[in-house]
């Protein structure tokens, strides 16, 4: 599995190195807050994002790194996001990361938001998602907010 997070990340880096990263959009900072849901009851989830917003048209890409505080455990990792539109932009996204405890564990979350962009430069919304944690996995609610400079 590290095998494939490492390609992520060489994916993301050549993506947002690329001259055609710089056509449109900018620089974004999000974080989230959520619940997750499981046998176990609910936890909360927290999360904080950076990524290059690359904007053709009316699509938004954004590959992105980040920090996630999961089931306790601190999480690095790496994804995209993929949104259409303006206004309201119907979004999906997948990250890859590892739980560092003694032994890290990976995870993989893929889920859908909602971001409204109606004020210039700040989007917010609400999101769902599954997680697959090690031999784990759940469901997550939350919201976002995040700035573009």
């Amino acid at each position: 599995m590290l095998r494939y997070g490492l390609k992520l990340l060489f994916f993301l880096a050549v993506v947002v190195a690329s001259p055609a990263a710089f056509a449109g959009g900018g620089w974004r900072v999000a974080a989230d807050a959520g619940a997750n849901v499981d046998l176990d009851g609910t936890s909360t989830d927290l999360g904080v994002r950076f990524g290059r917003n690359i904007k053709l048209a009316v699509l938004h890409l954004t590959p992105e790194v980040g920090g996630r505080l999961l089931r306790g455990g601190v999480s690095p990792n790496a994804g995209v996001r993929v949104g259409v539109g303006k206004g309201v932009v119907p979004t999906v996204y997948a990250h890859y990361g590892y739980v560092l405890e003694q032994t890290p564990v990976p995870w993989f979350e893929a889920g859908a938001a909602l971001d409204f962009t109606f004020v210039p430069k700040i989007n917010f919304g609400p999101h769902a998602s599954y997680t697959a944690l090690g031999d784990d996995g759940f469901p997550s609610f939350g919201v976002h907010a995040g700035v573009t400079f």
